[in-house]
């Protein structure tokens, strides 16, 4: 960064040009073009501006346009709080009014003149000082700010902007008078080099500027590294210019003089300074942190050799690694960690050195191996276990090694077979492969798990299988049968296998059911062909022989054996048992004593055909007759030995009808016969009903009830059984039913409810109810004017807001909760009166002018009483009506001496509680407030004078005009008497005189009575006063009446006639003044008036000042805009020549022209001082007046 520093030694005429400061007119201007208006703190004055240019921006603090604006921008040189002082002088050294505002931060002076308001103000000062101090707060390099420095008092001079403190500091750069270039004399584009370079620098002074001969300029050079002198300084050279050679990084700074030999006294000290950065080549290496295959992980480095040679302020390394010659994109640091197989290196980079490359590491991808998958196989096949490289692509020379239950299988191939050659039949083994890449980076696969199972073994022997067919209608040699019965002889009773079922050798007509199978392709003999599959398994096996069974088809005859005796169903439910065993027992020994046979019942021909589904006593047999198959078969041989029926019965019940649960009150008269309606509907005339507790006791028929004497009840609910007997089946049914007993209401007597009023109140019904009802939410409370209206039902329709006299009225209470049962009971209503008068109480009145005294509230209680005892009644008084609404303690506490609190007029809220009478409900003695109104009346307003009232004579004493005295009050709402003398005093009324003002033309004292007649308050004033005589002017004279007042000071003297004190004096008409002489009048005609200054007259005159004036600015703004002669017409003027400082004549003007604009052939001259000569006759005498004034730009 460059930095500048600069000491100025110089006297009013310097010769060097030293500095550019200068603002420009307008924001706009300084929006144009910025880079010709910066500023900073230094010493050095520059001109102010003098004229408004119509700019008009919204600040904090100035309050009108800007007067004579001057805009700069400043930058931030050093980061930190700043504060600047801005002085204004005018061209005397004397200070002047200045202001201030300062805008920013900005970053941008872009289109900056929109973005100056309020939000973005940081600092700005209105006041009439000449010095203004201006703070940043937290100032940042770089920032800029924009400035604006208003001349509010407009009259020219200089300002100068010092900074006076703050770590922070504003940038100067543009002040340099000294540069460092290239030794041609180009800008320093690059400051940055590579070791063993050098740089040769050169330090040029500019004296391009200078007024005198360059020949007679010499020059002083010091050189500085980081603040070090460097070398020796060179001193009194006759060159603008000095070269040096640096080759390390640092910051150098050059220290010039430069001054004139012929006029030692004209010095000019100048800085500056440049950063330079020489940087070193990085030797640079990579290491890897692992091994070369990539799933270790490894991380590759950089070493830089030659470190302890770098700056580390300035040589900030960069690197940028590689991938097989390609950049790795967004791999820019020391390291790096392969996610990719490849050759790898880095390029180290050192700012403008050229890049170096490291060695180069090849990394190598492991192999990424899966193999397929968990399997299990029949005796007889062979499974392929395949493998997959995720990395194919990565890996270029990959070797294999398959492995076995953990050792080495000798296979090499990607792929390995499995069956019964290479294991064992009924056993698992795992595998899982090693595959290496080039050697040297190796992958371990899962793992596989391969099982061999092996196939299920049949018995190949025919098997001969007999069925009866004992269809009487058919007995065509066709009968269902169970082919699974066969299973332990298939198997050989081998566990876990399903066998299928052929009706070919070719096992392609499968049989579905073959525990109903029927033989109707194939009627008397037929042959089946079983395979069996062990299913448990997956892959299933299938058995390699097959199994044959030979069915034989027998026809028999269907026997009929005894029906069995008829059974109740289960109690409460549709079936019944039965006593299968004893029926066997009875066939057994009755139809087969001597055979050994098997004996079992079915409820349909087709399981007594197969022996499925066989009859047990366990057997649920339902309600109604069923018929019953006996199969006997063979206990040795299974052959069909006979088949036969027989009947089953199952009584029907009494009905199981629903009694409804019944919802009664504990204080009820209830019999259970009251139920038999309802149990007995729809069942037969012979059933019968009992009542009991339990089921078990209605089960077996102990301990009924007696169903026809009232029940004993108990709260809750209690389940009774009812036995309901077929007196003709002797068959019963139990059912149940429930008795829910529900309490009545319990209630609580409820208190009296009171309330205030006059003859009836509203009363609240309901605010009882949680008395009454003890807070039981279930409870439904109903209130009644009269008990015969509860007996009917007419419920009050408002409860909540009932009004009655003294009453008492009737409580129904239902307990929803509990059957609705019911209660009943009183409430008892009264109504008491509240105290005190029904109007308010007649206002109290008091006269005081301050609008507050003392007031005793108590004298209207008589009053506020009415016909109420005062005995019976507090009286409480109260500012605030929810005060006294709230019978707040913030009460008035000593209501005989209270001074109101609000002026001229209150309201006082008096509340009076009831001593004998009280609200039930709100537990607060009746009341009622009344508005007792307080008036503090003022003495008339007195608006007569403290000053003689004054009668207008002229200087013989005579009267022009009486005075009239006026009290400014009217007669409707006001009475007066008028007095000689003052205080007003009996005896000195002054006859008729009654009215609100007073004429005379005596000089004296008086007073008048003044009574306010408005109000009960009857205030009266009494305001004195008294009369002089003043003279009235007649005549006034200007002294001079004409001035040529071009050297001599403007000053016009007023003399009026007769002579008085009382007279004011004007020269305009709207400023007047008691003093007759007017000092530093600008030129112009005039009228001088004089006047008495309480109204007694007035008298005029003319005179003419003739002056130049001291500066102009032709800015076309509308003022101050041309240059000419003022109060020409005492004089005769007859030219007006215009010359510029060295004597060249420039405009010569007419007398009565528009005057001169500032130019000279029609182009703007610049600010200066100007030199004009006035040629004029004054009483016939010619005269010549010579003198200068400003143009200001």
């Amino acid at each position: 960064m460059k930095s500048i520093h600069f000491t100025l030694i110089f006297s009013f005429l310097l010769s060097f040009s030293l500095f550019g400061q200068g603002g420009a007119s307008s924001c706009a201007e300084l929006a144009a073009n910025p880079e010709a208006y910066q500023s900073c703190a230094t010493n050095i004055p520059f001109s102010n501006s003098v004229g408004q240019n119509g700019e008009n921006f919204n600040t904090t603090c100035i309050g009108e346009n800007f007067q004579g604006p001057t805009w700069f921008f400043i930058k931030i040189q050093n980061s930190g709080p700043i504060t600047l002082q801005i002085s204004q002088t005018d061209l005397s050294g004397n200070g002047t009014d200045v202001d201030f505002v300062l805008w920013g931060p900005f970053t941008t002076l872009n289109n900056v003149c929109n973005q100056l308001n309020t939000g973005t103000e940081i600092d700005c000062s209105w006041s009439a000082a000449s010095i203004e101090n201006i703070n940043i707060p937290n100032a940042t390099t770089g920032q800029l700010y924009v400035m604006l420095i208003d001349n509010y008092s407009n009259i020219a001079g200089n300002i100068t902007v010092t900074q006076i403190s703050g770590s922070g500091s504003t940038n100067c750069d543009f002040l340099s008078l000294t540069k460092i270039t290239n030794t041609d004399g180009t800008d320093i584009t690059s400051t940055d080099y590579c070791k063993p370079a050098t740089k040769d620098i050169m330090a040029t002074v500019d004296v391009t500027n200078f007024s005198g001969l360059v020949s007679n300029l010499r020059f002083s050079y010091t050189w500085y590294k980081d603040g070090v002198q460097i070398g020796t300084t060179i001193t009194d050279s006759t060159s603008p210019t000095n070269t040096i050679t640096v080759s390390e990084t640092g910051n150098y700074r050059v220290e010039t003089t430069a001054y004139d030999i012929t006029n030692p006294s004209i010095v000019q000290d100048s800085s500056i300074d440049i950063d330079l950065s020489f940087h070193v080549v990085p030797d640079s290496s990579i290491q890897n942190s692992n091994t070369v295959c990539l799933n270790t992980n490894p991380v590759l480095s950089t070493t830089i050799s030659n470190n302890a040679l770098l700056d580390t302020t300035v040589d900030v390394l960069s690197y940028q690694w590689y991938l097989n010659t390609s950049p790795i994109t967004g791999q820019t640091n020391p390291s790096i960690t392969p996610t990719l197989p490849g050759d790898y290196y880095v390029v180290v980079s050192n700012n403008s050195c050229s890049d170096v490359q490291s060695n180069t590491i090849r990394i190598i991808a492991n192999p990424n191996i899966t193999i397929q998958s968990d399997q299990t196989i029949c005796e007889g096949d062979t499974y392929t276990i395949t493998s997959n490289n995720i990395n194919a692509s990565l890996n270029s020379n990959v070797t294999y090694e398959w492995y076995k239950d953990g050792f080495p299988t000798g296979i090499t191939t990607p792929n390995y077979d499995v069956n019964a050659s290479n294991q064992a039949i009924n056993t698992t083994a795992t595998y899982y492969l090693i595959a290496t890449e080039q050697n040297t980076c190796s992958f371990t696969s899962n793992t596989v798990s391969i099982t061999i199972n092996a196939l299920p073994v049949v018995n190949t022997i025919p098997i001969l299988f007999e069925q009866c067919d004992y269809i009487p209608s058919t007995l065509d040699g066709i009968a269902e049968m169970n082919l699974t019965s066969l299973y332990d002889i298939i198997t050989n009773a081998t566990p876990g296998l399903t066998l299928y079922y052929y009706q070919d050798a070719g096992l392609t007509n499968a049989i579905t059911n073959p525990t109903n199978y029927s033989n109707t392709s194939s009627p008397f003999n037929q042959t089946i062909y079983v395979k069996a599959v062990n299913e448990a398994i997956t892959p299933n096996c299938t058995s390699s022989g097959t199994a044959v069974i030979t069915i034989q088809v027998n026809p028999t005859n269907l026997s009929n054996y005894p029906d069995m005796a008829p059974v109740c169903s289960e109690i409460n439910q549709t079936y019944g048992f039965v006593d299968f065993e004893a029926q066997r027992t009875f066939i057994k020994n009755t139809y087969f004593p001597l055979s050994n046979v098997i004996i079992t019942f079915h409820d349909n021909t087709s399981d007594a055909s197969t022996g499925l589904n066989g009859l047990t006593n366990a057997n649920q047999m339902p309600i109604g007759t069923t018929t019953i198959y006996a199969r006997v078969i063979s206990a040795t041989t299974a052959s069909c030995e006979s088949v036969g029926t027989f009947n089953v019965i199952v009584t029907t019940p009494p009905l199981q009808t629903t009694v409804s649960t019944a919802m009664i009150c504990v204080l009820d008269n209830y019999t259970l016969s009251s139920n038999d309606a309802e149990a007995l509907t729809g069942q037969n005339p012979t059933v019968v009903t009992s009542y009991f507790n339990s089921f078990s006791e209605a089960l077996n028929n102990q301990n009924a009830i007696n169903k026809n004497v009232a029940l004993p009840l108990t709260l809750g609910t209690k389940t009774y059984y009812i036995r309901l007997f077929d007196t003709a089946t002797q068959c019963v049914s139990i059912i149940n039913f429930d008795i829910n007993v529900s309490p009545n209401p319990t209630l609580v007597q409820p208190s009296p409810i009171t309330h205030c009023g006059e003859t009836t109140a509203f009363f609240n019904l309901e605010s009882r109810i949680n008395q009454i009802t003890a807070g039981n939410s279930n409870y439904q409370v109903t209130f009644y004017e009269t008990l015969a209206d509860l007996n009917t039902g007419n419920a009050i329709a408002t409860p909540s807001n009932y009004e009655s006299a003294t009453a008492t009225v009737y409580i129904n209470v239902i307990d929803t909760a509990n059957n609705n049962c019911a209660a009943t009971t009183t409430l008892d209503l009264a109504v008491l009166p509240n105290p005190g008068a029904s109007n308010n109480p007649t206002p109290l009145e008091i006269c005081n002018d301050a609008g507050f005294d003392v007031f005793d509230l108590t004298v209207r209680e008589n009053e506020m009483a009415g016909s109420t005892p005062t005995t019976d009644i507090v009286f409480s008084y109260y500012i605030d009506l929810n005060d006294a609404l709230n019978n707040t303690n913030t009460y008035i506490y000593n209501p005989t001496q209270f001074t109101n609190t609000i002026a001229n007029y209150q309201k006082i809220y008096v509340r009076l509680n009831s001593k004998v009478n009280r609200d039930s409900e709100l537990n607060i003695a009746c009341f009622k407030i009344l508005e007792l109104d307080l008036y503090v009346r003022p003495y008339p307003e007195n608006i007569i004078s403290n000053e003689p009232y004054i009668i207008c004579t002229d200087q013989e004493t005579n009267t022009i005009t009486p005075v009239e005295v006026k009290t400014g009050l009217d007669t409707t709402n006001y009475s007066f008497t008028w007095y000689n003398g003052f205080d007003a005093i009996t005896g000195n009324e002054i006859n008729n005189e009654t009215n609100p003002s007073f004429v005379t033309s005596t000089v004296g004292e008086y007073s008048v009575m003044v009574t306010n007649i408005s109000n009960a308050a009857m205030c009266s004033s009494i305001f004195n006063f008294t009369t002089a005589t003043s003279l009235a002017p007649n005549s006034i004279t200007a002294s001079p009446s004409e001035l040529i007042a071009f050297d001599t000071e403007n000053t016009i003297t007023a003399i009026a006639l007769p002579n008085s004190s009382d007279y004011l004096y004007s020269i305009d008409g709207t400023s007047w003044q008691e003093d007759p002489i007017f000092t530093n009048v600008l030129p112009g005609k005039y009228t001088l008036s004089v006047r008495n200054k309480f109204g007694c007259g007035d008298a005029y005159t003319e005179f003419i000042i003739a002056d130049f004036p001291r500066f102009f600015t032709p800015n076309g703004d509308g003022f101050n805009d041309t240059w000419n002669i003022q109060g020409s017409e005492t004089i005769d003027v007859l030219t007006i020549y215009i010359f510029d400082k060295y004597g060249k004549l420039l405009k010569q003007l007419a007398p009565n022209g528009a005057g001169w604009d500032g130019t000279f052939n029609e182009k703007p001259l610049p600010s200066s001082d100007y030199w004009f000569k006035l040629v004029y006759t004054k009483d016939n005498i010619t005269k010549e007046f010579k003198s200068h004034f400003t143009l200001k730009r």
